[in-house]
């Protein structure tokens, strides 16, 4: 057995299905076929051979990778998972293909995991038919933990969730709200339960049994109701300006601050821009690596003919070469016209912000 398995494990216990686990592993840049020792040699040179009960194998796999082909019987894989499974936000993804490569079936982490995308993946390869059995695939309904999720998405309330697809599923009223991302989110038309509102007014007014919310402003926590969920969009960019020696303490208490006080949501945070020469600040460097942000930079000439600033200033100019830092970084790095934020003042940095442009 190898010492480092790769993100997906193909696994199979027969002479048949250990030669089709080589050859969806083969499909598959990110895969690794492990195959009883016994039937290694016809499976292929590309193959792991494993010695001793499957089940070890799949147990130390499951903790490990982040997806399992399982080639085999659904119930012997049932069996075989079973002891493993913990929390659908952190089990891997199962897909179950018969030794015949007739079914390629989903079945377990179907969309955190993306066990219904590898069914697909699988099934294109071996020719079967995948199999698909989550509610929200079935009956065509947005699936509530993946909205969003292709853009980069967060979920401020996830233990809502639940509330949400159970609404989706049987048919019940859903609203949405949606004042900031990517509009694409899902293919239009929605559901005939499902509704669109123009505010938050409205949806509040309207009360419906759940609610799909997307937005990065902080809401009041008495508006939400059960089942209401909140999905944070990637949307805004800070513009930080800082001096030498500045910590990333520092940054983050100004950066916090400023967001709470103008009521938006931190999950929204995309990027941090900066001038070129603060690339590699190491208290900046440290903050944006800690909030797993981006960070885009700017020479001082662009930065000064940047419009929009609202806040120039000429020591800035004198020190930097161009009339300020924080502004018109966050403004270039999202593509605005304008501030959402302008220059807010710390003791050793400056922060702006700006919504990334539709």
């Amino acid at each position: 057995m190898v010492a480092e398995s790769r993100p997906i494990a193909v696994v199979a216990v027969t002479r048949v299905g250990s030669r089709l686990a080589a050859r969806i592993a083969a499909a598959l840049p990110e895969a690794e076929a492990c195959v009883p020792a016994r039937f290694a040699a016809e499976a292929g040179p590309t193959t792991t051979a494993y010695e001793g009960p499957v089940a070890a194998l799949v147990r130390e796999r499951f903790g490990c990778c982040r997806a399992l082909v399982l080639v085999m019987a659904v119930g012997a894989a049932v069996r075989l998972i079973a002891p493993c499974l913990r929390d659908k936000r952190t089990d891997p993804a199962v897909v179950v293909v018969d030794d015949g490569g007739r079914f390629a079936i989903a079945l377990l982490s179907g969309h955190l995991g993306g066990a219904n995308a590898l069914a697909e993946r699988v099934a294109a390869i071996t020719g079967a038919q995948p199999v698909v059995t989550t509610a929200a695939e079935v009956l065509d309904v947005p699936a509530a933990d993946l909205i969003g999720r292709a853009f980069g998405w967060r979920i401020e309330n996830p233990e809502q969730l639940t509330r949400l697809a159970a609404a989706l599923v049987n048919g019940e009223p859903v609203g949405v709200l949606q004042e900031a991302g990517e509009p694409d989110w899902h293919d239009d038309p929605l559901p005939a339960h499902v509704r669109r509102y123009p505010d938050l007014a409205a949806l509040c007014a309207a009360a419906p049994a759940a609610a799909i919310i997307i937005t990065d402003r902080l809401l009041p926590a008495t508006v939400l109701q059960p089942g209401w969920v909140v999905y944070r969009p990637r949307t805004l960019v800070l513009g930080i300006g800082c001096s030498r020696g500045v910590s990333a303490d520092e940054i983050a208490v100004l950066v916090d601050e400023t967001l709470a006080a103008h009521g938006l949501s931190p999950l929204s945070v995309r990027a941090v821009a900066t001038l070129d020469r603060k690339a590699a600040e190491p208290g900046l460097v440290a903050f944006v690596r800690a909030r797993r942000l981006e960070l885009q930079t700017f020479p001082a000439a662009v930065l000064d003919a940047t419009p929009g600033m609202e806040r120039p200033s000429a020591v800035v100019k004198a020190a930097v070469g161009t009339r300020g830092v924080c502004e018109p970084a966050a403004l270039r790095a999202a593509g605005a016209a304008r501030l959402l934020v302008p220059k807010q003042k710390g003791r050793a940095a400056t922060v702006a912000v700006a919504r990334i442009s539709a």
